[in-house]
């Protein structure tokens, strides 16, 4: 049988708009992600410069030495800030003490040690996005038979 063309083409939405990805089945929680794209790897590449920048003028390497003398959670924590603020842009189903939990409260809590799992579910909702392709966007909605088990029923246009 021959390969549909859209089995290999990357989900238009993904890249753009978002889409809602239930990243732990377990769980209800959804998040709004975008996929990882040359534009966001440029956008990284330049937190990185920005950061050895800082490192130097705060002494904390010297002037000849690059991303490989800094630790590698200080890398990690770029890369997670960055993931945060640029690819996660909304949560749904998820209630703190006050109500409804904010993006911006979510991407705060998912930085700290004691709501790890947040950013774990972050990054396995942006690995999906990054991963989707036309055909699962089809399957989605309904417009033919899944291959794959389906992540979320969400809508990005539901946001």
């Amino acid at each position: 049988m021959a390969t549909k063309l859209n089995m290999l083409e990357r989900d238009v939405d993904a890249l753009t708009d978002g889409v809602w990805i239930r990243p732990d089945e377990t769980l209800d929680i959804e998040l709004l992600v975008k996929a990882k794209d040359a534009p966001y790897a440029d956008a990284e590449t330049m937190a990185y410069r920005k950061f050895l920048r800082r490192e130097k003028e705060e002494g904390k390497i010297k002037s000849r030495q690059g991303i490989d003398s800094v630790l590698p959670s200080a890398i990690q924590r770029v890369q997670d800030e960055m993931m945060l603020a640029k690819l996660v842009l909304g949560v749904r189903n998820l209630v703190g003490p006050d109500g409804p939990i904010t993006i911006q409260e979510y991407r705060e809590m998912a930085l700290t040690e004691r709501f790890r799992p947040l950013l774990d579910m972050a990054r396995e909702a942006v690995a999906l996005a990054t991963e989707r392709r036309a055909s699962d966007r089809e399957e989605a909605l309904g417009n033919s038979a899944p291959s794959r088990p389906i992540i979320s029923a969400g809508d990005a246009s539901q946001a």
